[in-house]
């Protein structure tokens, strides 16, 4: 997927970005299960602070790209041929808010953190993940109204899709967790340990686009914002990447009784990840090229 100009676009592209053709061969991608990570659950989680497994997720992922670039590249979606993502189980999918399809766009600094420093520097590592949502998911959001055939978790979500492209407060439930199962066996770190599959709110690092006729819904997470402590951490496992074995998801943050328990939204699992060590990087043309394609 590398470029540096028009002329160069890998045979195949054509004037869009193919979801996954980055990838190794060797990199493995598993659906995940929603289980492996512990979401709030009532009554008066304020006070009991209870946690349970996840019930499976609503969108299953359907694809991963990774690229270096020296400009981070938000929205991205548009760069993308989205028409081949996802199955026939839900192609006929439609709702005014909720979206068939739902895409993560994790934007990492891919230089030294800096305490006093500007956090928008380059190159940046472009973690594109591509979900579908479930059979089960679809016919839930299509019952909304029926307390008996859509639980909480579902009718939160629908909200949150609804609102979080103009309300700040409710995009910033959205909740990140990632788990690395290998964490121990590869001698990472014990002093990040604490933070392995712990949730983290997205707040002023996440950015909200919706497709044309709500045909996606684009999450940008830029962790260039994070704070300084976050960056050196993740910074200082950049080159273990490729070693974890992770699983990944996002939920809504349930709040009230009425909106528990928390359910895994997205879930993906990945190993072999080639991560910063991604030999495909988008020049400024490449991406100027792809952008005046999108808007054609």
């Amino acid at each position: 997927m590398a470029a540096e100009t028009q002329d160069t676009l890998p045979v195949g592209v054509g004037p869009f970005l193919q979801p996954g053709a980055s990838l190794s061969p060797e990199t493995h991608l598993e659906a995940g299960e929603g289980a492996t990570f512990k979401l709030r659950v009532g009554p008066n989680y304020k006070k009991n602070g209870k946690k349970a497994p996840s019930a499976s997720q609503m969108y299953r992922m359907v694809g991963i790209d990774i690229f270096r670039s020296e400009k981070g590249v938000s929205p991205i979606a548009p760069l993308f041929d989205l028409s081949t993502l996802g199955s026939a189980a839900t192609k006929e999918f439609t709702h005014p808010s909720v979206p068939r399809i739902f895409i993560i766009n994790a934007v990492l600094p891919d230089f030294s953190p800096s305490m006093l420093g500007k956090k928008d520097g380059g190159p940046w590592l472009h973690i594109v993940i591509f979900f579908e949502i479930t059979p089960e998911s679809a016919e839930m959001i299509h019952h909304m109204d029926s307390p008996e055939q859509c639980d909480p978790a579902h009718r939160l979500f629908a909200q949150w899709c609804k609102e979080a492209e103009e309300d700040v407060k409710m995009r910033s439930r959205l909740k990140f967790f990632v788990h690395v199962h290998n964490y121990e066996a590869i001698g990472l770190p014990s002093m990040l340990a604490g933070y392995n599959a712990k949730p983290l709110l997205i707040t002023n690092s996440g950015t909200f686009f919706r497709g044309p006729g709500n045909s996606h819904i684009e999450m940008t997470i830029n962790v260039g914002v994070f704070g300084f402590i976050a960056r050196k951490g993740l910074h200082s496992l950049k080159h273990r990447l490729p070693e974890m074995d992770c699983s990944f998801g996002l939920c809504i943050e349930a709040r009230q009784d009425e909106e528990m328990p928390e359910r895994c939204a997205l879930l993906g699992r990945a190993r072999k990840l080639e991560g910063f060590n991604v030999p495909f990087f988008l020049s400024d043309e490449a991406i100027a090229f792809l952008q005046k394609t999108a808007h054609a």
